[in-house]
């Protein structure tokens, strides 16, 4: 029987850190060796999942002597991320209160709604937010993120996201607004196949 490679280990240990991260009552994860913290650290960081990890290793990595030189670095990797996250948060949520003030009603898509999710939603990092909005509505919901700060950058693969049995043709690129690095998305349909100038109707 052939033994645990190290990316296998790394695979493990992040579900085991996710799970402590997301569930208050589950057990404490391992503490890693050397090797396989390494890859672990990767690997959270290539599943965005660097800073629910981190919260939950640098408690562990503590009581190790081999980590002493890894805490200082790790701990501010954790706080850049975590106010990096609450600052693109308070800039969605004012965002949202303008576009209500101007009586244009969105909803926001995944990212901010998932991230409340989260025992600490700070932890959950988004580079970006989608937001569906009516169609009649587009250009005032732009001119509204360009009166943010937002930079018009061009389009994304599509605010249409039905299953894969949709014919690319058929979808329709969402604009994108961007400001340090953040992107917004104006998005048109919502979970459809087809929709027929109706991303307005999960609004109604």
């Amino acid at each position: 029987m052939r033994g645990v490679t190290l990316v296998e280990q790394a695979q493990r240990s992040l579900l085991e850190y996710l799970r402590a991260a997301l569930d208050p009552e589950a057990a404490a994860p391992a503490l890693p060796g050397k090797e396989e913290l390494s890859a672990l650290l990767e690997l959270a960081g290539e599943q965005q999942a660097l800073l629910l990890v981190l919260d939950q290793l640098l408690p562990i990595l503590r009581t190790v002597d081999w980590a002493a030189e890894m805490l200082g670095p790790l701990r501010q990797t954790l706080r850049q991320g975590v106010a990096g996250q609450a600052r693109r948060t308070q800039e969605l949520e004012e965002l949202c209160r303008a576009l209500d003030q101007a009586g244009l009603r969105v909803l926001v898509l995944k990212g901010l709604a998932c991230r409340r999710l989260y025992p600490k939603p700070d932890l959950r990092p988004s580079s970006d937010e989608d937001l569906l909005a009516r169609d009649a509505d587009f250009a005032a919901v732009d001119e509204q993120l360009r009166r943010a700060g937002m930079e018009a950058v061009g389009t994304g693969p599509g605010g249409d996201l039905s299953g894969p049995d949709q014919r690319a043709a058929d979808r329709t690129p969402s604009p994108a607004f961007s400001r340090r690095g953040y992107a917004v998305w104006r998005n048109e349909r919502l979970l459809c196949s087809r929709v027929s100038k109706g991303g307005a109707t999960p609004l109604a």
